[in-house]
């Protein structure tokens, strides 16, 4: 008799029969729940979680990372390598990818912490936000002249995502913009206003020459021959800038635009640039050589930078969607912290060109209003 009352003073553990009537659920979403599992509306999941602790159970998920579904993302680190900071920030194309960060990640009850590492970055060191645990997953904006193995590094410590940037063996989340279709937005455009003898322009940079350069001359030249566009020896120019002997930005893009009139009557009709910067370069150098824009020569640009609207004439430019970059960024992080044996996945967003009055219908001269 005494050891049976001893027996039924001892608290009995909890299960999750008694968890789901307290809840006020199923026992299967309570399984669910505990299992870890997704497929729960959040607020039926949180007040399963609540409860179950509240009772003493314990579970799995008391020791686990909280999903985005259930406590939020937490703390996200926005890293960027760049050497322009702290003026970097101040530009509408950079922001774009924060603002859509920071959106996403309230979305999901987190919040983000923004620094620039470049220091880090060239010496190799994990920045302290991440040694001190400050966040917990990151986001890095890198260039290609950042080192792999610092890279490599971060991504050992914390759940991490690449945005404009991948490597070849695809192995670290990354989000790009759709180089390839950008280019074909822009080809197609240009074709649709009747040309049909069409350039490329970049700068050779060397080792240093940034991968979307790459990759949109890689795309141009291979959408141009798809379109059945007129193929000329001249007609991607990618000049280098000697710095040994103080050669400018000016002086490039001279350099090219000289290569492309020396053909004479042959001389593309439209240009597409790698970047908008050099657009803005040839609009500066073609009036020296009686040409205008867009009346004798059509000009695209690529990243749909703020001063395409300001410039004489507005320039015609492919957007990079840099804010759904970032959303989809934010989207990876959770499927890296919820599934960390899961293969990397690569997320290309899409990129479509903006028309402004830098382009006009082959031939014939821009109305203006």
């Amino acid at each position: 008799m005494f050891m049976n009352d001893m027996v039924n003073q001892v608290p009995r553990k909890p299960c999750m029969r008694d968890i789901a009537k307290e809840a006020g659920v199923s026992l299967g979403t309570v399984s669910r729940v505990l299992s870890g599992k997704q497929e729960v509306a959040p607020e039926f999941a949180q007040r399963v979680i609540t409860v179950a602790r509240e009772m003493g159970y314990q579970t799995r998920l008391s020791t686990r990372a909280p999903s985005p579904r259930t406590g939020g993302i937490g703390s996200i680190g926005y890293l960027l390598d760049s050497q322009e900071h702290p003026t970097v920030m101040s530009d509408p194309f950079q922001q774009h990818f924060l603002t859509g960060i920071e959106q996403k990640a309230g979305d999901l009850g987190g919040h983000v912490v923004f620094a620039s590492v470049h220091e880090e970055a060239q010496a190799g060191i994990v920045p302290s936000i991440i040694t001190d645990k400050v966040v917990r997953s990151v986001i890095l904006k890198v260039t290609s002249g950042t080192s792999e193995a610092w890279i490599r590094r971060i991504q050992a410590l914390v759940p991490t995502v690449i945005i404009m940037h991948r490597f070849a063996d695809h192995s670290i989340p990354s989000v790009m913009c759709d180089n390839y279709g950008g280019m074909f937005s822009a080809l197609q455009h240009l074709v649709n206003l009747g040309h049909t003898r069409i350039g490329f322009f970049s700068e050779d940079d060397g080792e240093t020459t940034s991968f979307h350069h790459i990759e949109r001359q890689g795309a141009f030249d291979l959408i141009r021959r798809k379109l059945g566009l007129d193929i000329r020896p001249g007609d991607i120019q990618t000049p280098s800038r000697n710095v040994a002997k103080g050669e400018t930005f000016d002086a490039v893009i001279r350099k090219g635009l000289k290569n492309f009139l020396d053909q004479g009557e042959a001389r593309p009709t439209a240009i597409v640039c790698a970047a908008d910067v050099y657009a803005f370069g040839l609009m500066k150098a073609l009036p020296a050589y009686g040409i205008s824009v867009p009346t004798d020569l059509s000009l695209v640009g690529f990243m749909n930078t703020q001063m395409c609207e300001y410039s004489t004439p507005p320039l015609t430019s492919v957007t990079l969607s840099e804010g759904e970059i970032g959303r989809a960024a934010v989207d990876l992080l959770c499927q890296s912290i919820e599934n960390p044996a899961v293969s990397p996945r690569q997320v290309v967003v899409g990129a479509r060109v903006v028309e402004r009055l830098s382009c006009a219908e082959c031939g014939a001269e821009r109305v203006t209003a």
